[in-house]
């Protein structure tokens, strides 16, 4: 009996290590099954990323192609000087060039961070003698002040020069590196009442192409009437000539128009000379201004911290103070040279 259970026993062994045997490859096979289709979901969501990524490229591309179709049609309005202006284009663009050339450096103010809004900054008094500033708003945004010499230019001047400068020629002479197109919407004489005589063309559209701090802007410039609130009777008291107040509208691809602020500059006569006050108010308020509820203007909202971080930093903000003094010191120096009697 003994050899027969030795010979069970032997066989019962031995028919456990097949079953262990059996049950590993079992086990294998279950999990080479479950890797290959583990590996087949990977493959086929990285095929269907592939696929979306192909598609929204395309998507993107084909939907660039009819933005900037967009974007062209609104910036290819007739743009033709009148022949004395074409004439003299060659000289005064080298005069300008010259100018800018020889402009001292740009000292720029000390940032400054506050929570809100200067408490004086909507005291029209302030206007001209809060000075040289650049605030950032927590939250994003800037108030940006920069006073320019205008030496020898009277408020007839400059308005002469906003109503005549109706072509990129004119324009560029105003910053021959920076503006790229310039042109007026609309007759050059159309206007809304204004609160003061002092308030320029309410109701205008300059539309241009520029460079500030690098970056190619494309902006509807539409003038306003900042006195419909105000007190600015008191400012011609103060040797205030001319106002001219606009609200800034940029053109932006995949959303359309977005107001993203407004300027006022006051031409102000004095006892030393003529000085242009430029005062700036970007990213604090953004508006889309086509279509509100496109999912385009729904993202630029949801993001609009991120890009007022990125597209309106510090870098944007010395970009608009730079590009204010350049352009206005240029101005005067082309104005005084056209004001001549032999321009």
């Amino acid at each position: 009996s003994s050899g027969i259970n030795a010979e069970y026993g032997g066989l019962a062994d031995g028919t456990r290590t097949q079953r262990a045997g059996v049950q590993k490859l079992l086990i294998a096979e279950a999990e080479n099954d479950a890797s290959s289709q583990e590996m087949a979901s990977t493959l086929a969501s990285m095929m269907a990323i592939s696929v979306a990524f192909v598609l929204a490229i395309f998507s993107g591309y084909v939907y660039q192609m009819w933005a900037n179709q967009i974007h062209q049609d609104y910036f290819s309005l007739p743009d033709q000087c009148s022949g004395a202006i074409q004439k003299q284009h060659p000289a005064m663009l080298e005069f300008s060039r010259n100018a800018l050339r020889n402009l001292e450096d740009i000292r720029y103010p000390d940032r400054i961070d506050m929570d809100n809004l200067p408490s004086d900054i909507d005291d029209v008094t302030d206007w001209i003698a809060g000075g040289e500033r650049m605030v950032a708003i927590s939250g994003g945004g800037w108030y940006i002040a920069v006073d320019s010499d205008m030496s020898g230019i009277s408020g007839e001047v400059l308005r002469s020069w906003f109503e005549l400068a109706n072509c990129t020629d004119m324009y560029r002479w105003w910053h021959p590196e920076d503006h790229i197109y310039g042109v007026w919407i609309g007759p050059a004489t159309a206007q809304q009442p204004a609160s003061s005589n002092l308030v320029f063309r309410h109701g205008s559209t300059h539309r241009v192409k520029e460079y500030v701090n690098g970056e190619l802007d494309k902006l509807d410039i539409r003038f306003q009437d900042p006195c419909v609130n105000r007190q600015c009777s008191i400012l011609k008291d103060q040797g205030v000539e001319l106002i001219l107040s606009a609200n800034i509208t940029v053109h932006q691809t995949g959303v359309g128009r977005v107001r993203v602020g407004n300027f006022t500059h006051l031409l102000r006569v004095h006892d030393t000379g003529t000085t242009l006050h430029s005062r700036f108010m970007v990213g604090l308020d953004i508006e889309c201004l086509d279509d509100p509820d496109s999912w385009g203007c729904y993202f630029f909202k949801s993001t609009a911290w991120l890009l007022k971080k990125f597209l309106l930093g510090e870098a944007k903000a010395r970009g608009i103070f730079r590009h204010c003094k350049e352009e206005m010191t240029v101005l005067g120096k082309v104005l005084r040279k056209l004001n001549t009697p032999d321009a």
